[in-house]
């Protein structure tokens, strides 16, 4: 069975958190899909200035393995790293969310060779913040952690 979306952003915010170079400058990665994403972002916001979310923005219907499971193509990967710059840069040995992008574009394609391929990496203002998107061209198959249909036809949503 294909790995499901969860897992697998939380594989990649797990890559990246534990990334050493981005460890000891304290950036810290969750996935979007979290209960509490957005609470989890501005506690790292508020205390070290610098925080990381994996997004999945565009998914593509693959159809149904033999247990039943959607499976789905992701095309693209966003690795969003948003900056409190002031307090981030006040610390010692921090790193700029446009580097911390650029450190994770290596750490992604070092440890997810043939299944990436960087796009861009665009930096924005957003509510005081700078928010750093990089993007990822990726040919992973996902599947939903339940089927949407039983194997008699019937929806179980």
């Amino acid at each position: 069975m294909a790995i499901t979306l969860e897992a697998y952003k939380d594989l990649i915010a797990a890559t990246l958190t534990n990334d050493t170079y981005l460890a000891e400058r304290g950036v810290v990665f969750v996935s979007e899909n979290k209960m509490d994403v957005a609470s989890m972002i501005q506690q790292n916001l508020a205390q070290i200035g610098i925080s990381g979310l994996i997004m999945t923005p565009d998914l593509q219907y693959q159809g149904q393995n033999a247990d039943g499971y959607s499976l789905w193509s992701l095309s693209q990967l966003v690795i969003q790293i948003s900056e409190y710059v002031d307090m981030n840069r006040a610390r010692t040995n921090a790193v700029t969310a446009q580097d911390a992008a650029i450190r994770a574009c290596g750490v992604m394609l070092q440890n997810f060779q043939n299944a990436m391929e960087p796009i861009s990496i665009k930096t924005k203002e957003q509510a005081g913040f700078l928010v750093t998107n990089l993007i990822l061209k990726t040919a992973v198959v996902v599947a939903t952690p339940q089927p949407l249909v039983d194997v008699e036809g019937e929806e179980v949503l």
